[in-house]
């Protein structure tokens, strides 16, 4: 019972939650929520259908792609003066992800009775809606608006979590988030840039 105050605590005060989970818990749960948070960002892709054996190695490259994530988390964390071990980045990296998980609540019923829906369709020219469910462009709306909500709130739990593994300011957790997504961009240009050399 604790473990589902936990998870729905982490959405509304994910620092004090993260706080808690680092320091009560000996499983922190890391691989069982990266798992359900690449599900639920894999039934959010509705563009084209994807066959089951698809959609388990979409979830597989997510997963380690999260890993990736949390060791390159950890390392901008320590650049910016954190102090906390690979493993409680991992774990609040995870917890952070709580949103995404949540946002499984329309993406499945969505996946199950309108897949392969594409929502915009780039070509022509120009940008327009492609398979619009009914209701047309005000559901096209709706859905944005719910996965740019959900997008943002995922950054500020994640950042509030981060933050308080490596036990520095909320900031500087955004901080870390916003390197460790940016230095894999840096990395693929310096190579690029080398290899032109």
């Amino acid at each position: 019972m604790e473990r589902l105050r936990d998870f729905a605590s982490v959405l509304i005060r994910p620092a004090e939650t993260m706080r808690h989970v680092l320091d009560a818990h000996a499983r922190r749960l890391v691989l069982p929520l990266a798992i359900a948070a690449s599900i639920s960002a894999v039934l959010g892709e509705r563009d084209r259908e994807v066959s089951l054996l698809a959609g388990v190695l979409n979830v597989a490259v997510l997963v380690g792609l999260f890993y990736v994530f949390a060791a390159i988390a950890y390392a901008a964390g320590r650049f910016l003066g954190g102090t906390g071990a690979a493993r409680d980045v991992r774990a609040a990296l995870a917890w952070g992800l709580m949103p995404v998980i949540c946002a499984m609540v329309w993406r499945l019923p969505l996946a199950i009775v309108r897949p392969g829906t594409m929502l915009i369709d780039v070509g022509d020219g120009g940008f327009h809606f492609s398979n619009a469910p009914a209701g047309g462009c005000l559901m096209m709306l709706l859905a944005l608006a719910a996965e740019l909500t959900v997008l943002a709130w995922t950054i500020i739990v994640s950042a509030h979590t981060v933050s308080e593994a490596h036990r520095f300011s909320w900031t500087r957790g955004l901080a870390t988030i916003a390197m460790a997504a940016v230095a894999p961009v840096i990395i693929a240009i310096a190579a690029l840039l080398t290899a032109m050399i």
